[in-house]
């Protein structure tokens, strides 16, 4: 068990480096539209192209891993991520800074899924609650507190702090993880699905491309693809396909990895809409605006290790509901705050409280009746889940605020009430995200429940 402890900091460390750099860069948007002539919509594509190449891959990573093993593609995702950081952090255009955020995105979507897929081989069923939580935890609060570290290093470093920081973390999880990570033993007899591979990149990449750009025959475009992609998984069913179908024959799978995609939606749209209010609504600095968007994740990392023990004691759906509630609440009580001009603490407090309690049952609930044959599917598609999420979340808020805003909305120009305006009525957005994700966790609570077996 203290290997499995020690594995599982090792996971969480690159689950954090890779989340930070999700929202680490909203806190520098001002920066770098200022130093490289960046519009909003290529600032926004400097987010969505991290997000977009971040989600596309997550399924393949998954299933890799199950083929050769979570270790050898965690690595390799790693050190991607590490040069493409190196890369950002010497941007001189923005289609530069825009190509080596994809890049970095592909390194993160290759080691993300891994953490998953060794969090529920390593830890037996009544242990995973606590891990999970720890796993969660880290993960919640470095999506959170991106804007806050960030913050931090924009203002003694300039905006390239926040990519070349990465680099001495990337060589350094790059030795613990070759050191202190298991190797797992796999099945070699499986054969990877190639077709499945790419039909299925091609309509996610559609899909998320859709939903950035607001191109609906690009969405027409990725829903055939996805077509085509289900009936070659149907026809393959019993010769590896890339995603078993029986994975989805667990009725809490499927609700719990349905509201983890409104989840990432929720926490994604309030951290940004949270750091635009601050800075180009309130005017505060970057480090002063992360400072103040930090309380939420520094709440919720008190009430983690709660959820977890909660979790392992009396099961996730519940626990999974009052989390929700709370940050439901915290998200409507922040979009008043912007109107009124008080209780934005009060609401990042509420919705911390609430980050804290959801952390530990999403990842309990979706594995707990998945075999371990299919453990890298599952996480991939569960990972998968929460990053589309994340990407409709900022692509949503994204299209919102350019209706809403002009062009030049974050170069500094004085508009304060016109940003606070628009980040007041995208509020919403994040607070029905939340109380879909409550009602699918209530449904998801049933005493009947499949496990999720491969085919014979």
């Amino acid at each position: 068990m203290r290997q499995a402890w020690i594995s599982l900091a090792v996971l969480c460390s690159g689950s954090a480096l890779g989340l930070l750099d999700s929202t680490m860069m909203n806190v520098a948007l001002p920066a770098v539209s200022a130093d490289l002539g960046a519009g909003i919509d290529e600032l926004f594509w400097a987010l969505n192209s991290y997000l977009l190449t971040a989600t596309v891959p997550l399924v393949t990573s998954g299933r890799l891993g199950d083929l050769f093993g979570p270790k050898p593609l965690f690595l390799a995702g790693i050190v991607t991520f590490t040069l493409a950081s190196l890369a950002c952090g010497l941007a001189t255009t923005p289609g530069w800074l825009i190509a080596a955020r994809a890049v970095q995105g592909l390194g993160c979507a290759l080691f993300l899924p891994q953490g998953t897929t060794l969090v529920t081989q390593l830890f037996p069923p009544a242990r995973r609650g606590a891990a999970w939580g720890v796993w969660g935890a880290v993960s919640g609060a470095a999506v959170a507190a991106g804007p806050a570290i960030g913050g931090f290093l924009v203002e003694p470093m300039g905006w390239r702090g926040i990519f070349l920081v990465n680099v001495p973390a990337g060589l350094l999880l790059t030795v613990l993880a070759v050191r202190l990570l298991p190797r797992r033993p796999v099945d070699r007899l499986r054969r990877f699905d190639l077709l499945g591979t790419v039909l299925l990149g091609l309509a996610l990449f559609q899909i998320v491309f859709a939903l950035i750009e607001a191109a609906p025959w690009w969405l027409a475009g990725g829903a055939l693809t996805l077509g085509a992609f289900l009936l070659v998984q149907r026809a393959r069913q019993h010769t590896d396909p890339l995603v078993p179908f029986a994975v989805f024959s667990s009725r809490t799978f499927r609700l719990i990895t349905l509201g983890q995609t409104a989840l990432p939606f929720g926490v994604s749209s309030t951290v940004l809409l949270t750091l635009l209010h601050l800075q180009a609504g309130a005017g505060l600095s970057p480090l002063r605006a992360g400072l103040l968007s930090g309380v939420a994740p520094t709440v919720s990392i008190l009430f983690a290790p709660l959820s977890g023990r909660l979790t392992d004691r009396f099961g996730g759906g519940y626990v999974l509901l009052s989390g929700l509630a709370l940050m439901t609440v915290g998200c409507a009580v922040l979009g008043h705050a912007v109107w009124s001009g008080n209780g934005l603490l009060s609401g990042l407090v509420v919705f911390g409280i609430g980050m804290g309690v959801v952390f530990a049952p999403p990842g309990v609930l979706a594995m707990r009746d998945i075999e371990p044959g299919m453990a890298g599917a599952a996480s991939g598609v569960f990972t998968l889940s929460g990053r589309i999420g994340g990407v409709v979340g900022t692509a949503v808020v994204g299209a919102v605020l350019k209706h809403l805003l002009p062009a030049d909305a974050l170069a500094g120009r004085s508009i304060s009430a016109e940003v606070s305006h628009a980040v007041a009525l995208a509020y919403t957005l994040p607070a029905v995200a939340l109380a879909v994700a409550a009602v699918l966790a209530l449904a998801a609570e049933s005493p009947s429940r499949r496990p999720a077996r491969m085919p014979a």
